[in-house]
Formats: structure tokens, C-alpha cells, sequence
């Protein structure tokens, strides 16, 4: 392999000042110039490889090639997807984080003595369920062990909502919909990576969600009584159960609007089911159902042994709004 540098390294180069992290919902890169790497003297990065965050304590490389970087043009560039490499997983409730080290060691004990050269690079990215990087350097010049804090890197999740033309949800509305009330609206909210739950779904006559005439159906996670359980004109298929937040709404209009359009919106929030107990109770507790209890979480009383409930914690969350749906009110003559 041919490791020369395209360009010309001044020798200035540091990883505080040079390294990127970029990351996403399904894993993280680390990009070095080489010259950074080359200015910190005896340490092969051929060598260097991802297996976990220092605080693991994972010293050797059981991910093998996939887990190293590779020298691409003047750049190391080290990447692993989420569930390799030992990448860690976190949650609070609030976010979810990643995090990662790059590492090395070379020379070797004995005895008394040491001439072990270390170097660890810890990186993360932080999920409010674009770009902050701070590196601090903790070299120790006398074996040349290097220890870096790159910092938290804040991502994103991609959320989406989408109409489709009935309850299966197999066929998307393409272009404008336009019903007779009151017929019925389903609505698909999608994330690939965590589980969906629908905080707060209304509608409005206009595309702002703040307008003051407003029509709520879904509520602190759960579907407003009086659509579902009297009209019947409300079905909740999924909240809190998967990655797709689905329901189906008999549509209408505001009074005195005539013909005209809504819109529908929807705040939610992403939940981690590793971690944390995702679908609602909707049974007045003002909690989530779950299996396995966290550490430190409290049963409810009058939870049965299959069935526990927990506080909710606040979390990130995300608006969404449709595109008009387009409402034609019929008049028959008799």
C-alpha cells in the first residue's frame, strides 16, 4: 500500500484540529488527515481499530478489517454501523446517544518496565430523538499515549407522514386527496430506526398548526374517547408498538367553512424499546406498557404481573403536518 500524502503536511497538523465526525440514524464516521496521524511520531494508525468507548475497556479488535480504518486519498477514514465495532448505545429519555473509541497499542511489558505506546480517540453522537465538535487533548508525551475527546456530534432521525387510499396501507396518495365527508383519512407517521408514538394528532383549516380553530383526536398518546369508543369514527391501528404510528379518521369540515380543506398534524416521539416501555396504556394511568421494568422504575399499583406501567419521561419532540385534504360536503335532493 502506498501511504505518501497527496499534498505536502506542514507538520501542524493535529487531530484536534483536523478530525470530522460525521453521523446518522444508522452509524458513525470518523475522517483524520494522515498528516495528523504522522504528526504524533512512533504510533502505526495501520493499526488503529474501533471496539468501544475507554470506559468499556475493550483493548482488542474482535470486529477484525471491518472495524479499522482505511486510508482513502490524504485521509484515515473510520466508520461502523450501528451494532458493530462496539459501538454503544445509550438512552435517557430523552436522547439517544452513540459513542465509540479509536485505539491502539503497540510496543510491549516486561518486568518493571513499559514500552507500550497507546492512543484513544473517543467520539460520540447525541439523537434529539448538526454539528458540535470538542476535542481536548490528554497526551502523555512521555510514552506517547494519546487520549482525545472528540466531543458529542448531534444527529438527526428522519420522521415521515404519509396519506394512503385505505386501512392497509399499502397503496400512497399521490398528489392532492379530495373525499366526501366523511370519509375516511389514514394516516402512515414512518421512522426506520425507533419506535413511533403519537403524542398529539389535530387538525386545522389552514396549513399553520397553531391556527385557532382546531380539532384534536389523539392526546396524550391516545385517541380522544368520544371519536373512537362512541362515533366510532376513530381507529388508532398502531402507537407506540413499532416504527409506523398509524390511524384512520372519518374526515370533516369546520363549521361554516363550505368546501374546503385540512390539514392534519401530528407531534411524536421516538422511544427506544430496549429501554423503555413504548406503547400507551390509554387506560387513564397516564402510562406505557412494558414486560421488563428499568432499573429504579416504580410499579404502579393495580399492575398485573404480565402488564407493569411506568412514569412517562418527557421527550424530544416532532411536529408533523399533511398536505391539504381536499373535503367536498354531498347534498342529496329529496
Amino acid at each position: 500500500m502506498n501511504n505518501a500524502v497527496s499534498g505536502t503536511c506542514t507538520g501542524d497538523e493535529t487531530v484536534h484540529d483536523s478530525a470530522s465526525v460525521t453521523c446518522n440514524a444508522s452509524g458513525m464516521t470518523v475522517t483524520i488527515p494522515k498528516c495528523a496521524f504522522d504528526n504524533m511520531a512512533n504510533l502505526d494508525v495501520s493499526s488503529a481499530f474501533l471496539n468501544g468507548p475507554k470506559s468499556e475497556g475493550n483493548t482488542s479488535n474482535a470486529g477484525g478489517d471491518e472495524c479499522k480504518g482505511s486510508l482513502v486519498g490524504d485521509d484515515y477514514i473510520f466508520s461502523s454501523d450501528v451494532g458493530t465495532c462496539g459501538n454503544k448505545i445509550a438512552n435517557n429519555g430523552t436522547h439517544m446517544t452513540y459513542s465509540n473509541a479509536i485505539q491502539a497499542q503497540q510496543g510491549r511489558s516486561y518486568g518493571v518496565i513499559t514500552r507500550m505506546r497507546t492512543l484513544m480517540i473517543d467520539f460520540s453522537c447525541e439523537f434529539d430523538l448538526d454539528y458540535t465538535v470538542s476535542l481536548a487533548d490528554g497526551a502523555d508525551t512521555t510514552l506517547t499515549n494519546i487520549e482525545l475527546d472528540m466531543g458529542t456530534e448531534l444527529g438527526q432521525f428522519e420522521v415521515t407522514m404519509n396519506l394512503f387510499t385505505d386501512d392497509t396501507f399499502s397503496e400512497q396518495v399521490t398528489g392532492a386527496l379530495s373525499l366526501n365527508v366523511p370519509e375516511p383519512v389514514h394516516v402512515e407517521i414512518r421512522n426506520n430506526d425507533l419506535t413511533i408514538q403519537m403524542k398529539k394528532c389535530w387538525a386545522t383549516p389552514s396549513d399553520d398548526p397553531l391556527d385557532s380553530r382546531s380539532y384534536t383526536f389523539i392526546e396524550d398518546y391516545c385517541g380522544d374517547d368520544l371519536e373512537m369508543n362512541i362515533f366510532e369514527t376513530l381507529d388508532v391501528h398502531r402507537n407506540g408498538q413499532s416504527g409506523l404510528g398509524r390511524f384512520s379518521l372519518a374526515s370533516f369540515m369546520f363549521n361554516g367553512a363550505g368546501d374546503a380543506a385540512i390539514y392534519v398534524h401530528c407531534d411524536v416521539t421516538l422511544c427506544d424499546e430496549d429501554t423503555h416501555g413504548c406503547k400507551p396504556l390509554c387506560d387513564g394511568s397516564g402510562g406505557f406498557e412494558e414486560s421488563d421494568m428499568e432499573n429504579g422504575t416504580e410499579e404502579s399499583e393495580g399492575a398485573s404481573s404480565g402488564t407493569r406501567r411506568r412514569r412517562r419521561r418527557d421527550a424530544e419532540v416532532k411536529r408533523l403536518s399533511s398536505h391539504p385534504i381536499f373535503l367536498h360536503q354531498p347534498i342529496r335532493h329529496v
